[in-house]
């Protein structure tokens, strides 16, 4: 492999360089939003605290200072500011499911066929309930624990005449050894969800056109907590 130039061509005046502040904590809440000084990354916050920094920092910038720019290379468009996505609540579910089905056993993974069975749910748009007959595929990966999981099923709206809406997920568990043992199917409630972090996407689709502009072309990112027989995300 041919090694990247380590350097780029810069016409922009570049003020003397500052001190790195070492005091940034990065978990899953954060973004990625520039590069810092001699090509390190820089994180901040989503949401408030993020605007909060962009008006404080704007309030001191001079009018004629040309804004700094250090990217690595093949960076791309790094004058370019994009805008931060910030996370507002939507709606909880949870999910029902019965025991699960082995599918596969092997040295490296356990995967599981998980039939749904019901649940309810309620946002900002509605509420409802989870339909049986719905499924997911739970996959376990050796030696780690570390899991995938895909769901697909279907939510009814207590309108009348109801709704129907489809609905996609896909998640992933981690976190330690010794708490993701405890998350097995039938677990015992009380794990503690700040021990691992059960991340998901969520897609929905209808035809139903009280609900189709709304639902069809959104994109939902989530948080949940494993009980006993049952998802319960946000």
């Amino acid at each position: 492999m041919n090694p990247l130039r380590q350097s780029q061509v810069n016409t922009a005046p570049q003020p003397p360089p500052t001190q790195l502040d070492h005091s940034w904590t990065v978990d899953s809440a954060d973004v990625f939003v520039r590069s810092g000084p001699n090509g390190m990354n820089h994180f901040a916050p989503w949401g408030a605290g993020r605007a909060k920094e962009i008006d404080s920092a704007s309030a001191s910038a001079s009018k004629d200072e040309t804004p700094r720019v250090e990217t690595l290379p093949l960076f791309p468009h790094p004058a370019i500011s994009l805008p931060v996505p910030e996370l507002k609540f939507d709606f909880r579910m949870t999910v029902t499911h019965s025991p699960p089905v082995r599918l596969k056993t092997t040295s490296a993974e356990i995967k599981n066929w998980i039939p749904i069975v019901g649940g309810t749910w309620s946002g900002t748009c509605g509420s409802g309930i989870v339909a049986p007959g719905g499924h997911a595929v739970h996959t376990v990966h050796n030696p780690s624990y570390i899991s995938e999981l895909k769901m697909d099923y279907i939510i009814q709206t207590v309108d009348e005449p109801p709704a129907t809406v489809a609905v996609h997920v896909e998640a992933s568990r981690t976190g330690p050894l010794e708490v993701l043992k405890q998350l097995g199917p039938g677990c015992q409630e009380g794990v503690d969800p700040r021990r691992y972090m059960f991340r998901l996407s969520l897609r929905m689709e209808t035809a139903d056109e009280r609900y189709a502009e709304k639902l069809n072309f959104g994109l939902w990112v989530g948080s949940g907590v494993k009980n006993e027989w049952e998802f319960v995300y946000e």
